[in-house]
């Protein structure tokens, strides 16, 4: 629990830096500690969706999960890359993961967005 060090002007007034710097340290450890859970939470969720998506689409690429990934919301044309050159095919593949509970679709102005729903739940999370 980080304690505030800031009480009145006690740092610049009264000379008190070394709690300042005591402070400090506490809240970089206090957001390291969640970052690295946060992280270690979505590699997990990678992992989860990457062995369903390989149980029940077998043939789909580890690059499309890892895309879907970068980010809580994608669309068709964001798996457009070397390998992957239609539209229909991107959104095939994002329609399997749909049937999946991976992906919900979303419908802004006339194209069609799929949100990662366990990723943004879990990036909303405190």
């Amino acid at each position: 629990m980080v304690i505030s060090v800031y009480e009145n002007g006690k740092v610049t007034t009264q000379r008190n830096w070394k709690n300042w710097v005591l402070y400090m340290l506490a809240a970089t450890e206090e957001t390291a500690i969640y970052t690295t859970k946060k992280i270690n939470e979505i590699d997990r969720l990678f992992e989860k969706t990457l062995l369903l998506v390989r149980k029940k689409h077998p043939s789909m690429k580890k690059e499309i999960i890892e895309k879907i990934f970068e980010q809580p919301y994608i669309s068709p044309r964001a798996l457009i890359n070397k390998d992957l050159k239609s539209v229909n095919t991107a959104k095939k593949y994002l329609v399997q993961l749909e049937k999946l509970k991976i992906l919900a679709p979303e419908k802004v102005g006339k194209e069609v967005i799929y949100m990662n729903i366990d990723l943004f739940n879990l990036l909303s999370e405190f």
